[in-house]
């Protein structure tokens, strides 16, 4: 990712699409038969990101991985969930520079689209999660840019 020159303007920026493509919620027996107020949840967050160069688009996919905690030990409950976005960026041009054989997205962008992707996200999982031993997870507030310089496999 580079750094831009160019000034983000939200109105040049569209989600076309969001797809919940994964959404898997566990609650083991050793849990339902001792349903315990647990006192806290563990969130793994992984990204992928492709950019299409040619049709001004961009795809995010986050993938979060929750676990319900009693101090430092998961109970039986957990939850995997991946939602999928498609924005197109009016301007993308002016976030792309070439160095050598290869583009660049501009950490701004980058991070602006996973700004957007992972708060929406916090609605889906909040909502998905409700009527479940969970009673809602709500995401914490989070760097994009540090979700996005982060490890792919963590």
């Amino acid at each position: 990712m580079a750094k831009s020159k160019s000034k983000i303007i939200p109105e040049k920026i569209h989600i076309e699409q969001i797809n919940v493509i994964q959404c898997h919620i566990n609650t083991g027996d050793s849990y339902l038969n001792n349903p315990i107020k647990w006192d806290n949840i563990s969130i793994g967050i992984k990204k992928e990101d492709a950019y299409n160069f040619e049709n001004k688009g961009c795809r995010f996919r986050l993938f979060f991985k929750c676990a319900a905690m009693m101090g430092n030990k998961e109970v039986d409950l957990d939850a995997e969930i991946g939602i999928e976005f498609h924005f197109k960026i009016d301007n993308f041009e002016d976030f792309v520079t070439r160095e050598g054989d290869h583009n660049k997205i501009s950490m701004d962008l980058g991070a602006t689209l996973l700004a957007i992707a992972f708060s929406t996200s916090r609605g889906i999982i909040l909502e998905k999660t409700q009527n479940t031993y969970f009673r809602g997870i709500i995401l914490p507030v989070v760097d994009p840019v540090a979700v996005l310089l982060d490890e792919p496999n963590k």
